[in-house]
């Protein structure tokens, strides 16, 4: 019987793709385990989809995490990825240290830093009890919500 060399030859079709490929950074948003993807955010505005099926190592990935995606063209599907050497990305993911506050009647919170507020979502802030006030780090992007308007949103805590 033959061995089966699938993986390598996968690899190898991709190390010589990687030569026409241009990489831009992101980061982890978040990921969506029904549809099996992970959206790595590129800007405010935009992002990027990587498809847990063509790429699995990125289910692994927490969110914050630094990555660049290889594409053909700058709009083009994503065909490579890869992890970055940079640890942020000044003004649109950055780490901030704060107190956090979560009020009473509120599934949110606030990690409110010298430098920013930060947005801390509910799936975030249900750790933390209501009234509860404590000092915390965080990961946090920079995004535009449902309205338009831009501002930092927690993604972990570190």
């Amino acid at each position: 019987p033959l061995s089966n060399v699938t993986k390598e030859a996968k690899n190898l079709l991709q190390s010589l793709d990687k030569q026409t490929l241009k990489f831009s950074s992101g980061a982890i948003d978040h990921i969506n385990q029904e549809k099996a993807l992970s959206y790595v955010a590129t800007s405010c505005n935009d992002g990027v989809v990587l498809l847990h099926r063509k790429f699995p190592e990125a289910a692994q990935l927490p969110p914050g995490t630094i990555v660049e995606v290889g594409r053909a063209t700058n709009d083009g599907p994503p065909l490579d990825w890869r992890h970055s050497e940079v640890s942020s990305l000044p003004g649109l993911c950055e780490t901030f240290s704060g107190t956090l506050e979560r009020h009473e009647g509120k599934t949110f919170a606030f990690l409110r830093s010298a430098a920013e507020d930060v947005f801390v979502p509910p799936d975030l802030a249900q750790e933390f009890e209501p009234g509860e006030v404590c000092h915390r780090t965080c990961v946090a992007l920079r995004r535009a919500n449902k309205k338009g308007k831009v501002g930092w949103r927690a993604v972990r805590f570190v």
